[in-house]
């Protein structure tokens, strides 16, 4: 019998997907070099410019091991080290001037291009989504997310390396994880790809505590493209419990954790609070969908305080129509996989 996961398509030449790498770096480095002459704004100013402790001078251990501390000093590693090890090296090799930690930016996000290109080919590649084989369409998503405008506000905006550098940890994690899970799809070891993913995330948390949505990230894979298939069906039965269990618990987690922890939390000037934000959320969500699909300048700013929070499902009655569309787009998605 023939493995369904076993692909019978000739081997592309690779030169098609250097070619088109070599395009991304190009291009995405193009769009933002102008952007590289700006200053430091807003949390750049308290995180970098007046952070004292984060002004190393040279490239000692302890100097360094200072600067990796200096976002909270209080605890052993501090908070996110790995980024603010990032800017002390910066600090280093040039002082305060904007232009190194915005060189630093761009190039972290080239590499995240080319993981995302990576990750992208991987998935459209894979047996179950039966895309086209060439690099192109890889490609062309890759270049759309580099380039975005979106994008501004974390490639040129300093102190949004904790983001970008997170995303570098995580983007290797779900190569790696893909990896893994195509190996054991072929009846071969994936272990050692799968177990590799936990000290990226880890890294990736020292940059910024967003990479611990990696297993939501890897859940969303198994539920589209993945199935918790693998040719063993012990292994695919196991998967597939490790998956409910791990779901079931951070269902329980938020609920008698966090929630309880973080809903009475202190907005400090804000007039709203967590039943408020959560509220809003149904009109923000669809905005942002907006965005990304069709970017205006005008319908971008830095800013958003000139929202008001939304104090129920028709105040304003926009709140309950976001609610709509975000529930008609989850229909939707849950109807295509069905097919």
């Amino acid at each position: 019998m023939t493995n369904r996961f076993v692909s019978t398509s000739p081997m592309k030449h690779p030169i098609p997907t250097l070619l088109w790498a070599l395009f991304l770096i190009a291009a995405t480095a193009a769009i933002f070099w102008p952007g590289l002459s700006g200053g430091f704004i807003f949390d750049d100013i308290p995180s970098i410019v007046d952070n004292q402790r984060l002004h190393a001078e040279k490239l000692d251990a302890e100097s360094l091991a200072r600067g990796a501390r200096s976002f909270d000093p209080g605890g052993a590693l501090g908070s996110r080290p790995l980024a603010m090890l990032s800017f002390a090296i910066n600090h280093v090799i040039g002082g305060l001037n904007p232009w190194g930690y915005k060189f630093t930016g761009l190039l972290i996000h080239l590499v995240n291009a080319l993981l995302v290109f990576l990750l992208t080919r991987s998935i459209l590649t894979h047996p179950t989504v039966r895309g086209d084989r060439s690099a192109l369409p890889a490609g062309a998503i890759a270049l759309l997310w580099a380039i975005h405008p979106l994008q501004v506000s974390t490639v040129l905006y300093v102190v949004q390396r904790m983001e970008t550098l997170s995303l570098t940890f995580v983007l290797l994690a779900l190569i790696a994880y893909m990896h893994g899970r195509r190996q054991q799809q072929l009846g071969l070891a994936g272990w050692p790809w799968l177990l590799t993913c936990l000290p990226l995330v880890a890294v990736g948390i020292t940059a910024k505590e967003s990479a611990a949505m990696f297993p939501a990230y890897t859940l969303a894979l198994e539920l589209t493209v993945l199935r918790f298939a693998a040719q063993d069906p012990k292994t695919a039965r196991t998967w597939g419990w490790a998956y409910a269990l791990a779901t079931l618990t951070g269902l329980i987690v938020i609920s008698f954790w966090l929630i309880p922890k973080y809903w009475t939390a202190n907005y400090l000037i804000r007039d709203f609070g967590s039943a408020e934000r959560l509220l809003t959320q149904l009109r923000i969500l669809p905005m942002y969908l907006g965005q990304i699909l069709l970017p205006i300048p005008s319908a971008m700013p830095f800013y958003y305080d000139q929202i008001s929070p939304s104090r129920g499902l028709l105040q304003p009655a926009t709140t309950l129509a976001g609610g709509a569309v975000l529930l008609a787009l989850i229909g939707a998605a849950f109807g295509l996989l069905r097919k």
